[in-house]
């Protein structure tokens, strides 16, 4: 999503020349620390999981510095926000599944579906929750359209 800022004004190089530096950066941490560091598959999710934040964080201090006065306090605000709520989402989400957990017998659509359309489920609810507490308005648009999905013909006469 950072990229498209830079793609609306017309600048196409620069996340091209952050996604090269990430790209070679994530070989070279793949290879160090799921072979060196014999950390195997553990190795390869760091390896993505610190390029990708290293790339976002590269992205916005690049769009920071040519786009001055872009994060002010109410961009920080908000995005202070989305992380508690993604927090708060993240813990029920792992406690969902604690609960329901993946078994080895789970092996066949019609027994993991369902423990997955749950966890999902309460998940969504937890971060729509969180949100509508936090006041972020980034929510009101999907509750509108679910809404309007799930009761859109249903008329109630009161």
């Amino acid at each position: 999503m950072a990229a498209r800022a830079f793609y609306a004004r017309q600048d196409t190089k620069t996340p091209l020349y952050i996604s090269i530096f990430s790209i070679t950066l994530n070989i070279i941490l793949a290879i160090v620390l799921s072979m060196v560091l014999k950390m195997g598959a553990y190795g390869l999710a760091w390896a993505q999981s610190t390029v990708a934040v290293l790339e976002v964080v590269v992205l916005l201090a690049v769009m920071n510095r040519q786009m001055p006065k872009l994060f002010d306090m109410t961009f920080v605000r908000a995005i202070f926000k989305m992380i508690i709520a993604g927090t708060v989402t993240g813990v029920v989400c792992y406690i969902a599944v604690l609960i329901m957990p993946f078994r080895y017998h789970d092996d066949s659509f019609f027994s993991a579906f369902p423990k997955f359309v749950i966890i999902s489920l309460v998940s969504f609810g937890a971060y729509a929750a969180a949100s509508k507490w936090l006041k972020l308005p980034e929510i009101d648009p999907i509750l509108a359209r679910l809404k309007k999905v799930l009761f859109g013909r249903l008329e109630f006469k009161g």
